[in-house]
Parts: C-alpha cells; sequence; structure tokens
C-alpha cells in the first residue's frame, strides 16, 4: 500500500507522538545520569554505590528509548498496514530488551568485581570489552529497523 507524504502526516497519531516525545525525555535523563556517573567511576563506598545506581538508571533509561521509539514505529507500521515492519520490530525489539538486560547483568557484574576485588583485572576488562560489544549491538540493531522505517515512510 503506497503513501504521500500527507498521509503518512495524518496516519501519524498521538500515540506515536507521546512515544517520540517519551524518548527524547528518556534520552536526556540517560544522558544526564550517565554525566554525572561518570564523576563517580571510580569512588569507593556511598559515591561508588551512587556511581553504579545512577549508570544502571541511564541503561534502564537507554532500552526505555528503544522501547518507545521501536513501539512507536511498530503502532505507526500497523496503521500503515505493514506486518512485516510490525514483525521486525517485534524481533529487533525482543533482541534489544535480552541484550540490555545481559549489558546490564555485567555492567553490574564489573561494578561488583571492581568494588569486592573479586575479579582481577583482566576479567573487568573482558567484561567490559563484552559489554561494549552488545552496546555496539544494539544500536546496529535500532539504526537496522530505523532505516527500514525510514525506507517505509518513503515509499510512495
Amino acid at each position: 500500500m503506497m503513501f504521500g507524504s500527507s498521509t503518512v502526516l495524518s496516519i501519524v497519531s498521538n500515540k506515536m507522538l507521546m512515544s517520540i516525545k517519551r524518548a527524547v525525555l528518556c534520552t536526556v535523563f540517560s544522558a544526564l545520569f550517565a554525566f554525572v556517573a561518570a564523576f563517580f567511576e571510580n569512588k569507593t563506598g556511598f559515591l561508588g554505590g551512587l556511581g553504579t545506581v545512577l549508570s544502571s538508571i541511564s541503561t534502564v533509561l537507554n532500552m526505555l528509548v528503544a522501547l518507545f521509539m521501536i513501539g512507536g514505529l511498530m503502532n505507526l507500521s500497523a496503521k500503515c498496514n505493514r506486518p512485516d515492519m510490525v514483525k521486525k520490530g517485534h524481533d529487533i525489539l525482543t533482541t534489544i530488551i535480552v541484550s540490555y538486560i545481559i549489558t546490564f547483568a555485567l555492567i553490574l557484574l564489573i561494578r561488583f568485581g571492581a568494588y569486592t576485588s573479586s575479579f582481577g583485572a583482566g576479567v573487568i576488562n573482558w567484561l567490559s570489552g563484552l559489554s561494549a560489544l552488545f552496546t555496539v549491538f544494539i544500536y546496529v540493531l535500532e539504526l537496522i529497523y530505523l532505516a527500514k522505517a525510514k525506507k517505509m515512510l518513503a515509499e510512495d
């Protein structure tokens, strides 16, 4: 089914706009929490714990950004009668959520290992690298779906 730009704009609902607003708000707060958490990166005691909590909140907010953006685009895809995009969005979103949960667990392991000296530096570096790989994987999945959604909207 082909849509012109005016038709697509008329399809965009308040639900999609709310998803975008929520995603932007979560992005702002995620950046703020990550910025403040960076000041407590190598601290011990209460400040170290506060840094871990703020970093964890930032990770959860990043997951919510993906949830709101991809969920909103899935709703738009459904309104554009594109079940293929809805299914791709569901698959990608499921993978992203699982990846964020793994990343979150890795971050907690890294923080726990660093504070308790339970792990050697090599293990902490390996876990940090794995966490970074999952983060890149998540962003690539998000970009893939956004590119497909852009292509869907550009079709005339």
